[in-house]
C-alpha cells in the first residue's frame, strides 16, 4: 500500500520520485518531521500525519529511511508515502458492538484514521479530547469517560510509533441486556 517512494538530499531537497511528480523536484522538505527526525537521530521514522506536497493534495503518512555510505556518512533519505485512507481501510473491517468505533492518532493527536472523518479533507486535531490527551501523556489502558456522552475507552501504543489507537463504545450499549 506504499503510494509514493521519494529520495532526498541530505538537505532535504527531493532529487527522485516514483511515481515522478515534477513539481515536487528540488522542493525542500527540511521543515517536515520525517526531515528532521532523520537528520537528527538517523533512525527510521514514522512521520506525523501530512497534506502531501504537490496536486492532487491528500493526507499522508511517512516511514523514513536514513541512506548511509559504507563509510556511515549520511547521504540522504528514502521516504516511503502511504494516504491515510489506506488506514481507514483496514479500520472499517473492524466491528466494536452496534455504534462503537476504532480510529488512530499520530504522536502528536491528529487524526490518522476515523470512520467518521473523510481522509481527504482538513487534517482533524483531537489533541485536546480527553482520552487523546491522556495518550499522549502516556497513559493508555481501559476506562469509562464521562463528557456528555458515556464511553468505554481503549487506547494503546501502535508498536512503539507513537500512534495511538482508540476504541470508543458507548456505555449504553455495553450495559445492554443481552
Amino acid at each position: 500500500p506504499i503510494d509514493r517512494v521519494f529520495i532526498s538530499y541530505i538537505a532535504g531537497i527531493l532529487k527522485v520520485d516514483s511515481p515522478i511528480i515534477p513539481s515536487s523536484h528540488e522542493v525542500k522538505f527540511d521543515y517536515r518531521d520525517w526531515y528532521r527526525s532523520i537528520i537528527q537521530g538517523s533512525e527510521p521514522y514514522i512521520s506525523d500525519t501530512y497534506q502531501k506536497f504537490a496536486e492532487p493534495k491528500y493526507n499522508v503518512t511517512a516511514y523514513s529511511f536514513p541512506i548511509v555510505s559504507e563509510s556511515d556518512k549520511s547521504l540522504g533519505i528514502l521516504v516511503l508515502q502511504i494516504k491515510t485512507n489506506r488506514f481507514l481501510d483496514w479500520l472499517k473491517k473492524v466491528k466494536i458492538g452496534i455504534e462503537g468505533k476504532a480510529f488512530i492518532v499520530d504522536k502528536t493527536g491528529k487524526v490518522i484514521a476515523h470512520p467518521d472523518i473523510n481522509p481527504h479533507s482538513a487534517i482533524v486535531d483531537y489533541s485536546d479530547q480527553k482520552d487523546v490527551k491522556k495518550f499522549l501523556s502516556g497513559i493508555t489502558g481501559t476506562e469509562i469517560i464521562i463528557d456528555g456522552n458515556e464511553k468505554y475507552i481503549s487506547s494503546f501504543e501502535a508498536l512503539n510509533s507513537g500512534w495511538g489507537i482508540f476504541t470508543r463504545v458507548p456505555l449504553s450499549e455495553i450495559n445492554k441486556d443481552i
